[in-house]
Order: structure tokens, then C-alpha cells, then sequence
């Protein structure tokens, strides 16, 4: 797996205090590495997804992403299959608050975006 690699799993750790967050990406990984950079200019106004990763690198002691170093740990084969593999290994290395900086979601993803459809919210 590399940069270009699409459907991955990925494990950003934080190279000042080692606390780490577990994403996917289901486009080439370097396009969604750009995409955190990019939110993290406008996360303050608590409207971008990760929020908890990018409040952590702008903490005192922190450098932004200069901070933090990813390392591709699995690869699936469609979307469904990735989100699968990125909860697996979300809680095999125990990556929710506070010991992570994933965030436990209270609801299931998939019939979520479901009712976001049938009540006809979309993008």
C-alpha cells in the first residue's frame, strides 16, 4: 500500500505523545490526507468531521500535521468491507477517547444515511 493506494485503513499517530486515530479512505489516500489538511484550517468553527483529531494538533506543544506520522495497517476491497476493517481495528488498538482520538459513534452509519434519504436530505 502507498499513497495512491484506495480502500485503506490507516493509523495516524502523533509523533509528540503517541496518542493515535484510526481512519479510511476509500479515494487514494493522498487525496484524503490533502483533505485533513485542508479542514484543519476551518475545524474552530466546529463544522468539519475528525474534530477531535484536529483540535489535538493544535495543542500547546504541537506543530499542526507536522505532528503526526500514518502507517497503512489494512486494505479492503469495497466500501462496506473497509468500514468493517477500520471499526475492527478502531477498538483492537483502542482508539476512542480518551485513550484515542476516534469518537465512538451512538448510531449505526448506514440506516442513519438511509433516513437522511427517505426523508429526501441529501448532500
Amino acid at each position: 500500500m502507498n499513497c495512491s493506494s484506495s480502500n485503506v485503513v490507516y493509523l495516524l499517530r502523533c509523533k509528540t505523545c503517541g496518542i493515535q486515530y484510526v481512519g479510511s479512505c476509500t479515494t487514494p489516500f493522498r487525496t484524503r490526507f490533502s483533505n485533513y489538511k485542508s479542514c484543519n484550517k476551518y475545524h474552530k468553527d466546529k463544522t468539519v468531521p475528525q474534530q477531535e483529531l484536529h483540535k489535538h494538533f493544535d495543542l500547546p506543544g504541537h506543530s499542526g500535521f507536522a505532528d503526526f506520522e500514518y502507517t497503512f495497517i489494512d486494505q479492503g476491497s469495497s466500501l462496506e468491507d473497509v468500514r468493517k476493517r477500520e471499526r475492527f481495528w478502531q477498538y483492537k488498538l483502542n482508539t476512542f477517547l480518551p485513550h484515542g482520538l476516534n469518537v465512538k459513534l451512538l448510531f449505526r452509519i448506514r440506516p442513519f444515511f438511509e433516513l437522511l434519504s427517505f426523508l429526501g436530505i441529501t448532500d
